[in-house]
């Protein structure tokens, strides 16, 4: 398990952004920039050291649900998981780092929980709504080296190389790799000319192959576009109450620029059977290890944000107290004067069943350790 997503008025929380990539080279994407600070707003800092951080610049008020993300192996990731809708983030330590297409990465150590306020939205309108591509050559930038493959891609589909609106494109991107690839992992693509290239040729490959393929298509027909890496949140557990983000759950895709409603479409090239949706259900077995794993991880989180003192200082009074008003009550009350009876009973009958030398040793032994006490 990677993230732990309670999240209220949501019946799927879908893609979660973890990184944006903007550039192709080499057969490796880059990402845009290494980001800035966020800012908090004014008067948002609590007393364990939260605070909140707008993602947006103008989010609609009043409509965002509230989700609470608990981060259980922090060192798989490389960024925040957040949804695209997402208009605010909530977490202590230092100030984010946000870049301009919405990857967030913690200047230092992962927050262990966070907050989202997001707007509620249809999957495919998920994405991240900044910033406005229309005109930026960063975008549809194709390397040179693969523009004439990259045309022939787009010829092989069908109705692509059309001037389409980016929703039809979307479509036709899916359907044609949803038709004609299959999905399949740990094949190694020949790096020259290029991993693509040889992945076309076999028409089977991995999430990367896909989103990477699918994306310089799309700016091969003057559609802008970035891919995204992720998680894809879709498992429920009803053990935990609880969405579960694991590690098989990792994906890539696509976020697509549509100049006519001037907003990112999300589009998801890879076939059905590789999205984490179609992974096998958890058994019984793993739920319950889930639920073990889950309870002592907020354990060591409340042991390592507490103060052990103050935590052993309540501990001690509400004990003091407990004993305090069981003493003093009616009932404490006749339990303390029982204990006291079955003593002296107890003493009564030691006393008897000893002989009159007995008895004389035993008073004599007791006046002697009164009088070293004394002494």
């Amino acid at each position: 398990m990677v993230l732990l997503v309670r999240a209220q008025g949501q019946r799927l929380p879908g893609y979660l952004r973890e990184s944006v990539f903007t550039a192709y080279r080499s057969g490796r994407w880059l990402a845009a920039n290494e980001g800035v600070a966020l800012r908090a707003l004014d008067g948002s800092a609590s007393g364990d050291g939260s605070a909140v951080y707008p993602l947006v610049p103008s989010a609609p008020e009043g409509t965002g649900a509230a989700w609470r993300v608990e981060v259980l192996a922090p060192r798989l990731l490389t960024g925040i998981c957040l949804p695209g809708n997402a208009s605010a983030l909530m977490c202590a330590g230092p100030a984010p780092l946000a870049e301009t297409n919405g990857a967030v990465t913690a200047k230092e150590l992962f927050p262990e929980r966070y907050e989202l306020s997001v707007v509620p939205r249809p999957l495919t309108e998920s994405a991240f709504p900044l910033p406005d591509a229309a005109g930026d050559p960063a975008y549809l930038a194709v390397p040179p080296a693969l523009a004439g493959a990259v045309s022939n891609w787009v010829a092989d589909c069908a109705g692509l190389a059309e001037r389409r609106p980016a929703r039809a494109s979307v479509a036709r991107v899916e359907a044609y790799f949803a038709t004609n690839f299959v999905y399949r992992l740990g094949l190694w693509m020949n790096p020259t000319p290029d991993p693509l290239v040889d992945f076309m040729k076999r028409r089977a490959g991995s999430c990367t192959h896909f989103a990477s393929a699918a994306a310089l298509m799309f700016r091969q027909c003057g559609l802008p576009s970035r891919v995204v890496g992720g998680y894809v949140c879709c498992e429920w557990s009803p053990w935990l109450g609880r969405w579960v983000v694991r590690e098989r759950d990792g994906h890539a895709w696509v976020e697509v620029w549509d100049a006519g409603q001037r907003q990112w479409l999300l589009a998801d090239p890879t076939p059905p059977a590789g999205h984490p949706s179609a992974r096998s259900r958890p058994g019984k077995a793993r739920l319950a290890l889930d639920l073990v794993l889950a309870t002592w991880n907020r354990f060591l989180f409340t042991l390592k944000n507490a103060n052990l003192l103050a935590l052993l200082a309540d501990a001690g009074g509400l004990f003091f107290q407990f004993v305090w008003h069981a003493v003093w009550s009616p009932g404490g009350a006749v339990v303390l004067a029982g204990f006291a009876l079955l003593g002296w009973v107890r003493r009564q009958m030691v006393r008897r069943r000893l002989a009159p030398e007995g008895r004389l040793r035993a008073e004599l032994a007791e006046t002697m350790r009164q009088l070293a006490r004394r002494a």
